[in-house]
């Protein structure tokens, strides 16, 4: 087994390799050299996704539910921010495919501002309906239900002029 010796100008490592085998003089602990990690926080690098990443993620997850309405123009903003995109043609066209095959199923979340304002309608008319109820029963037991009319002026007298 040939080994080679290697001495870097700016360390006192020295590393051998022999035959895909590669190792180092000095252990790697807290005190060695600094590892790429560190250097990218150094940096001020942060490792998060992009607008495009994002994108993609939430239109895969809508497509794999089936919602390819809510997918497809997630694919195309995907299209939009990078151009270039391995896999939005084809998303895009099968999004559209599965909607003109009636696939597609309906997201319910998009709903919930209706289904809350019929809900809030629907105790609105019950308690409405409720209150009229409860008010005609009071009225019915104290005698009567509706007031007399006013007196007004009588309809069967004929107008004269002058008066």
């Amino acid at each position: 087994m040939d080994q080679y010796q290697v001495l870097s100008p700016k360390s006192t490592l020295q590393w051998s390799w022999a035959h895909g085998v590669i190792s180092s003089d000095k252990k790697a602990s807290s005190q060695g050299a600094p590892t790429v990690q560190e250097f990218i926080r150094k940096s001020g690098a942060t490792n998060t996704p992009s607008l495009t990443d994002k994108a993609y993620r939430e239109g895969l997850e809508f497509y794999w539910q089936g919602y390819y309405s809510k997918a497809l123009p997630k694919f195309e903003e995907v299209k939009r921010l990078y151009a270039k995109h391995s896999e939005a043609d084809d998303l895009i066209a099968e999004c559209q495919n599965n909607i003109a095959q009636g696939k597609d199923r309906r997201y319910w979340p998009d709903y919930y501002p209706y289904l809350a304002a019929l809900a809030i309608a629907a105790v609105l008319v019950v308690s409405l309906t409720v209150y009229f109820v409860i008010r005609r029963r009071k009225m019915a037991q104290q005698g009567s239900v509706l007031p007399p009319p006013p007196p007004g002026p009588d309809t069967n007298k004929p107008n004269q002029p002058g008066q």
